[in-house]
């Protein structure tokens, strides 16, 4: 359970309380307090007012005529007459675009040329492509995105990924980083594949979504300190399919932190007969230890 879902959760009570309306121990929908997307609060069995409409839902302003109630900034929550984000907010994006990067893992870098560490150590795929540097206002999106109910952004930050990725020209078949079965039915669904089959569309490249599972449920990567316990987490946590024999494999991932799973992710498909990996990421953040 994150913060964001847990202060959303009290923020809901405490409404509840000021209406007269008694919580309930059930699905139900509350306002998220930083971004104009409805949120579930499964767990806490919060009860609150809901001002947007939920995934998946009719709400009340269904009802209104497109445009009569504007739609809010998901970051600023100020309004955002073309979309998803106001346009400030878009331009504060837009800086966030990849500069030099090592080219086999996508660190930023002050140049073009593979890093040091891959020089001593070379992870096993073949290189890595990132739309944008994980930083403010990108991670607050991506964090509600994952954690906060606002899987209506899968189609804004996939654009964001679209307009500076190609994966027709990295390789000839794409898979998305998968979820353990457990924990894509407790978040609702794969934020990775709902990227990836964005991504995908036109035909350019086909996303094989049996290609690459998740066999072990581990600790979310989050929680773990270092690389060497990330590493230590992910290993043997994956499986692929034979089909990937021969071909160049694309992974999708939405960040790309210390490269563990998708170094895991590699290796799996390298064993499975991939001719090569490629790493397509949304966003690539700086690791600390560098």
């Amino acid at each position: 359970e994150s913060r964001g879902e847990t202060a959303a959760g009290k923020g809901a009570g405490r409404a509840g309380k000021v209406f007269g309306i008694f919580r309930k121990k059930r699905k139900c929908d509350i306002v998220s307090p930083f971004w104009g997307f409805a949120t579930e609060n499964n767990r806490k069995g919060a009860f609150g007012l809901s001002f947007f409409p939920a995934a998946g839902r009719r709400s009340f302003w269904s009802n209104f005529p497109g445009g009569l109630i504007p739609s809010r900034c998901a970051v600023c929550a100020g309004v955002a007459p073309r979309g998803a984000v106001c346009a400030p907010c878009e331009a504060d994006l837009a800086a966030l675009a990849m500069g030099p990067a090592c080219p086999r893992c996508g660190h930023p870098a002050e140049r073009e040329a593979e890093c040091g560490e891959c020089l001593r150590r070379p992870p096993p795929f073949a290189a890595t492509r990132s739309a944008l540097q994980y930083d403010a206002p990108l991670d607050m999106l991506v964090t509600h995105f994952k954690f906060g109910g606002g899987w209506r952004l899968a189609d804004f930050l996939a654009g964001l990924a679209r307009a500076r990725l190609d994966l027709a020209a990295l390789g000839d078949a794409a898979v998305a980083v998968p979820l353990h079965p457990a924990r894509e039915r407790e978040r609702g669904f794969n934020q990775s594949r709902e990227i990836a089959k964005r991504l995908c569309r036109g035909g350019k490249i086909p996303l094989m979504e049996n290609w690459v599972s998740r066999v072990v449920n581990t600790s979310q990567q989050t929680r773990m300190k270092d690389r060497t316990e990330r590493r230590r987490n992910v290993r043997g946590a994956f499986a692929a399919s034979p089909q990937a024999r021969g071909r160049r494999i694309v992974v999708v991932d939405d960040v790309m932190t210390t490269g563990a799973t998708l170094e895991e992710i590699a290796k799996t498909l390298k064993r499975a007969g991939a001719a090569s990996v490629t790493n397509a990421v949304l966003a690539r953040a700086r690791w600390k230890s560098r």
